[in-house]
């Protein structure tokens, strides 16, 4: 059964990557909090602005943004925390996923954005990042990766507003 789940999650995946390729990706955009969209269970607390902060996205959609980066924060060498944060800079909401322990290698970085990466943490392929990326852009927003030899920061940037203009704008 969880093989078949996986595989299911996969194939979703696939129609995604090729709605997306083919400009036909519908992305319904609502406000929610940060709690409703940054649901996985090794998560208790979100940091920064909080769990209460408002997002303008679509939530199944980003919520499959999220997890493919918390399940990139576990790339060897296996890190020894993983926490999520949320920043608010007006006009934008950027969540991070925030990676304690050694750097990922550059290689590693690299083939997580192709669009059929290895997967470490299933058996089979994944979409890496690439997917993450398309769904991202879709809401009109940015993702990346910062890090240094302590920490890695994995990170996504969308418009908290409908309208993308700050409040009181």
């Amino acid at each position: 059964q969880e093989t078949l789940a996986l595989l299911a999650d996969r194939l979703v995946d696939v129609e995604l990557l090729v709605a997306a390729a083919m400009g036909g990706l519908q992305v319904s955009r609502r406000v929610v909090t940060a709690a409703e969209v940054c649901r996985f269970p090794e998560v208790d607390l979100i940091g920064g602005s909080g769990a209460s902060t408002e997002l303008y996205v679509d939530p199944t959609l980003f919520t499959r943004v999220l997890a493919a980066l918390w399940d990139a924060a576990l790339h060897a060498p296996s890190p020894h925390s993983r926490r999520i944060e949320v920043v608010v800079n007006e006009p934008w909401a950027e969540i991070r996923i925030v990676r304690e322990g050694g750097p990922i290698a550059t290689e590693t970085l690299r083939a997580m954005f192709e669009p059929f990466e290895s997967d470490q943490l299933h058996s089979g392929v994944s979409t890496g990042l690439y997917l993450a990326r398309a769904l991202t852009v879709a809401h009109g927003g940015t993702l990346g990766i910062d890090q240094d030899d302590q920490r890695a920061v994995l990170w996504v940037k969308v418009p908290q507003r409908p309208d993308g203009a700050p409040r009181g704008a």
